[in-house]
C-alpha cells in the first residue's frame, strides 16, 4: 500500500544554542539507541503541555529538544510539564522548518522524531518503529488518528508523511539534507520524497503513533496548509527530479 501524501530540569530548562557537532558522540550502531524528540513551538502555549504530556512514557527518551521559535514566553509552560529530560533552544523566527533544523542539528541520539507542538505522540508501549530501526529501516513510520480538541477521532487513522509519525535515524539526514527552509508548506513532504528517491530503507507499523489535533478555527486552515504543502512539495520534487531549478 502506498502512503497517503495528503496528509536538566524542567522547572529550569537549559537555554543553550545548538551545537552541530553535539552528534559526534552518538552510536549509529548501539543495540538499542536513544530517541530525540524535536519539536518545534511558536505561539504554541495553549497545546505546548499537552504535547510534552504525551511523551511522558516515551521508550528510550534520551531528551526533548524544544525549539523556541519565537511568539510566546515558553518557560511557565515547560515548568508545568513534569519530569521530562528538557532542553530549550532559540529558533531564528524562520519558520517550521528552519526550527526543525536547529533542533536536528543539536541531538545527541542516534533516532530523531520531530513532533508538532500542537500535534501528540500516540505510539503504544514498546513502540513499534523502534523495532523497525533496530532491525534495519532508515525511516519508521505510522499511522495518523485526527482528533478534536477533546480528543475525539475525526476520522478513521491513515497513513502520512507527517513529521510527527517518522522516527528516523541522524543518518539519514546526513544522506538526504535537512529540511528545506525555503518551502513555506510540505516541507515534511518534500523531504520524505528525497528520501524515498535516494533509496532510504522506510517501514511502515500498523499502530497508531500519531494525534492530529485540529481545534475549532483550525480544522479548514489546517486543511488548507496541507493542501497547499502537498502542491509545493510536488512542485519541488519533479523539479529536482527533471535537473530543474526552482
Amino acid at each position: 500500500m502506498s502512503p497517503d501524501l495528503s496528509s536538566p530540569d524542567p522547572s529550569s530548562p537549559d537555554i543553550a544554542s545548538p551545537d552541530p557537532s553535539s552528534h559526534e558522540n552518538a552510536s549509529p550502531d548501539m543495540a538499542s539507541p536513544d530517541l530525540s524528540i524535536v519539536i518545534p513551538d511558536r505561539d504554541a502555549a495553549e497545546t505546548l503541555p499537552a504535547t510534552l504530556r504525551s511523551i511522558g512514557r516515551v521508550e528510550a527518551l534520551r531528551e526533548v529538544v524544544v525549539v523556541d521559535d519565537g511568539g510566546n514566553e515558553i518557560g511557565s509552560t515547560l515548568a508545568a510539564v513534569g519530569d521530562l529530560p528538557l532542553r530549550v533552544l532559540e529558533g531564528e523566527r524562520r519558520g517550521a522548518a528552519a526550527a526543525r533544523n536547529v533542533g536536528i542539528r543539536a541531538t545527541t541520539s542516534d533516532l530523531i522524531c520531530c513532533l508538532d507542538a500542537d500535534d501528540e505522540w500516540a505510539a503504544p508501549s514498546p513502540e513499534p518503529r523502534l523495532a523497525e530501526v533496530r532491525s534495519g529501516a532508515e525511516i519508521a513510520l505510522g499511522l495518523v488518528l485526527p482528533v478534536d480538541a477533546q480528543g475525539v477521532a475525526l476520522a478513521p487513522p491513515f497513513r502520512s508523511f507527517l513529521t510527527g509519525t517518522a522516527i528516523v535515524r541522524h543518518g539519514a539526514y546526513e544522506a538526504v539534507g535537512m529540511f528545506d527552509e525555503d518551502l513555506p508548506r510540505g516541507e515534511d513532504v518534500e523531504w520524505f520524497m528525497r528520501a524515498q528517491d535516494a533509496g532510504l530503507p522506510m517501514a511502515w507499523v500498523p499502530d497508531v503513533v500519531l494525534r492530529y489535533r485540529l481545534r475549532a478555527g483550525t480544522l479548514s486552515s489546517r486543511r488548507v496548509d496541507r493542501a497547499d504543502g502537498l502542491l509545493a512539495a510536488l512542485r519541488t520534487t519533479v523539479q529536482r527530479r527533471s535537473g530543474g531549478v526552482r
